[in-house]
């Protein structure tokens, strides 16, 4: 995995299904890598002021919860 890739989150209590493009990548002190991701959602109508929009989020995701839908050349 690398930054610009799009990936998705196949493993975990939540965000299950949800793709996202890797924004950064980092290891902490366990050895763990984490993902930050930019993903998008569909909010109703009620919530946004126009139909259909999709809101930018951020999310930090454990890597090995993640597998690669479409690598960056």
């Amino acid at each position: 995995m690398k930054v610009g890739d799009l990936v998705k989150k196949v493993r975990g209590d939540s965000d299950l299904g949800e793709t996202g493009l890797v924004t950064d990548i980092q290891t902490n002190s366990l050895g763990v890598t984490i993902l930050s991701v930019s993903c998008s959602e569909l909010r109703h109508a009620l919530v946004q002021s126009w139909w259909p929009g999709t809101v930018p989020r951020h999310k930090n995701w454990l890597a090995e919860y993640c597998e690669v839908i479409s690598e960056i050349s």
